[in-house]
């Protein structure tokens, strides 16, 4: 199934910011897994760093953002 991700989505999924971000983390794992092909609109992209440009502090973090990038097909890792 193909399935247009939120911005929100995304960043609740990578950063907890809300008690129910345990919903976006499953969206994320049913993607990882096959259940489903996560894409996003190119313009989010540039949304989604620069909010998360205050996690991205390290290179742990910015490999998590890379994988999301290959995860809804933007780059490969």
């Amino acid at each position: 199934m193909k399935v247009l991700f939120d911005t929100n989505v995304i960043l609740d999924a990578l950063t907890n910011r809300y008690d129910d971000s345990h919903y976006s983390e499953r969206l994320i794992q049913y993607a990882l897994i096959g259940k489903l092909q996560p894409y996003i609109l190119s313009s989010q992209m540039t949304d989604i760093y620069y909010c998360l440009r205050k996690y991205i502090k390290n290179e742990d973090e910015k490999r998590k953002f890379i994988n999301l990038l290959a995860l809804v097909g933007s780059v490969k890792p």
